[in-house]
């Protein structure tokens, strides 16, 4: 599962990375989805989000902490 993520609540220290703007099976899905989401704020300007596979199912709106994020063993 790969996430587009915004880390605008990103508290590394704490291992928060983020919250799940939307979630895509390709990552050409998700580059797609990050361009419209920073379209769709206007003049507001650029928000930093990652785009990152997941080690376990979130939905739009959780959390996502560095034990979500999945690691190459």
């Amino acid at each position: 599962m790969i996430a587009l993520v915004d880390t605008r609540t990103a508290r590394l220290d704490e291992g928060v990375i983020g919250v799940v703007i939307s979630t895509h099976e390709r990552m050409a899905s998700a580059l797609a989805a990050n361009l419209e989401f920073q379209r769709s704020l206007g003049t507001r300007g650029h928000v930093t989000t990652k785009i990152l596979t997941l080690s376990r199912r979130l939905h739009e709106g959780e959390t996502v902490r560095s034990e979500d994020v999945w690691q190459n063993p």
